[in-house]
């Protein structure tokens, strides 16, 4: 785990360094701020799962976390190692994800904007989005490392308490997200 760890670490590193030399954003008055999407590719280690998870049913946790997280919804997200029906249980699987979500942009880099974004509060937890349940706790608290430390999002709280029956989960984060009102934002690009 310590080595998938690394990697989402420094794929996450890697994908700010062009802005590294930059100012860092403004600080936001809470109105939208100019943005660019930012391309992130990750393959994700998910070791020693207390619960078998189907190549079906991580496409559409995956989805649904990406974009409760603010990303573009063209994603690839390509599990790998999963359940399969009458299979032995698969409690190590792998998933390889390419997606985008907004980077805001200082004021200098503002003409190179391709939508306007907003900071937003967001919960993880059972049930939102819809399709993470209680049982999914040792999931989260691994994607916690292994995909939210490695984008731009901050994690503001989390609580996991996965040994219970059912388990429990919550997790808080700030992230910038595509302002919807803006006229760029409906037509997101596909990543690169």
């Amino acid at each position: 785990m310590r080595s998938h760890c690394l990697r989402a670490a420094l794929l996450g590193a890697l994908a700010w360094l062009p802005w590294c030399a930059a100012a860092t954003p403004a600080p936001s008055s809470g109105g939208p701020q100019p943005a660019q999407w930012r391309t992130y590719d990750l393959l994700i280690h998910l070791p020693d799962l207390p619960k078998s998870y189907s190549c079906t049913e991580l496409w559409y946790k995956f989805r649904d976390l990406l974009l409760q997280i603010g990303a573009s919804p063209y994603m690839l997200i390509q599990p790998y190692a999963c359940a399969t029906p009458g299979g032995p249980p698969a409690l190590s699987p792998r998933v390889h994800v390419k997606f985008q979500l907004a980077f805001p942009l200082t004021a200098e880099q503002a003409r190179y904007a391709e939508l306007d974004s907003v900071r937003k509060v967001i919960r993880l937890a059972p049930g939102e989005p819809a399709s993470l349940q209680a049982a999914d706790c040792a999931l989260m608290d691994q994607l916690r490392s292994a995909l939210l430390d490695a984008v731009p999002v901050r994690v503001t709280g989390a609580s996991f308490n996965c040994a219970a029956t059912p388990g429990s989960f919550a997790i808080t984060l700030d992230a910038a997200v595509a302002f919807t009102d803006s006229p760029g934002s409906a037509a997101s690009p596909a990543p690169h």
